[in-house]
């Protein structure tokens, strides 16, 4: 079964990590995995049969699909299962306001990350994302064309990805951004909370005052659209002892204002985990 095979490569790819032997077995186990998990992507999406460059968010967004499929499909398994994609999961609620009569139409919606445009800082963007904007619709009430959409977190997510649009299409072809944006070590939301936005999925009751959520890992694109390259991703190494650079086969310790300061020009995909969140702890009720 497709599903159950890419959710079983992830699995492996985990223990390949922690087993033993030497530098070269490991590599090669890893690489072997990784060929499985590509070969399992280009059943649903061909452009992964072949070894063409392709875009990280749109690899991630189908990795996520796919495993949200296996879910489904585990449902009925005697075995617990928790898919993880759970952990990405929020919903936002949105308020889309006639501006003729002034009727407001309520609605929530799903999502697993959020795409910001990109600005000088983090915070500002996400701003930039909640802001009310226009919408053409037609009211209900009294046929108006107009409405103001406001939309804020309903439910926060245990671990908050962040997509950087660092390409803008330029004659027809996509064009690198490589303006520099301020990311902060911390995330605090509360100007697009709701009153009560609890954290989805397990995250202590206790973490839910601020909203805080603290950056782990970033994936950069490295090289230009003229000169290909490849992606590197900045991990906080989960033992505690700092950060890790992840590039191809190297891996380079670092810390956390210098990846801060390297990655300002070139975060593409950042994710924040919640502050306070445990594993299995019950999210409030709102």
């Amino acid at each position: 079964m497709l599903f159950v095979s890419l959710h079983s490569c992830f699995a492996e790819l985990h223990q390949a990590r922690l087993s033993g032997g030497t530098v070269n077995a490991k590599k090669k186990e890893k690489m072997k995995i990784l060929q499985t998990v590509k070969r399992c992507l280009s059943v649903v999406n061909e452009d992964y049969e072949d070894d063409g460059e392709q875009d990280a968010h749109e690899c991630v967004l189908l990795l996520l699909f796919q495993l949200k499929e296996e879910g489904m499909a585990l449902k009925g398994s005697p075995e617990p299962y928790t898919c993880p994609v759970k952990q990405l999961e929020f919903k936002l609620k949105t308020f889309r306001t006639c501006t003729s009569c002034g009727v407001i139409v309520y609605g929530q919606e799903d999502y697993n990350h959020l795409s910001l445009n990109l600005s000088q800082d983090l915070t500002h963007s996400l701003d930039l994302y909640f802001k009310p904007s226009a919408l053409e619709c037609a009211c209900r009430v009294c046929s108006g064309s107009m409405a103001s959409v406001t939309r804020h977190f309903l439910t926060l997510p245990r671990v908050l990805m962040l997509h950087i649009k660092r390409f803008t299409a330029g004659n027809w072809e996509p064009e690198k951004v490589d303006d520099p944006i301020s990311i902060p070590a911390e995330l605090t939301l509360p100007a697009v909370c709701g009153a009560t936005a609890p954290v989805q999925h397990g995250a202590r009751a206790s973490s839910m005052g601020k909203n805080n959520m603290d950056n782990t890992p970033a994936n950069s694109p490295k090289g230009t659209l003229d000169r290909p390259g490849h992606y590197i991703s900045d991990v906080l190494d989960s033992r505690g002892s700092g950060w890790l650079c992840l590039d191809d086969a190297h891996v380079l310790r670092t810390d956390e204002a210098t990846v801060l300061r390297a990655t300002a020009q070139t975060a593409y995909i950042l994710f924040y985990v919640c502050s306070g969140a445990g594993e299995g702890d019950q999210a409030p009720h709102y």
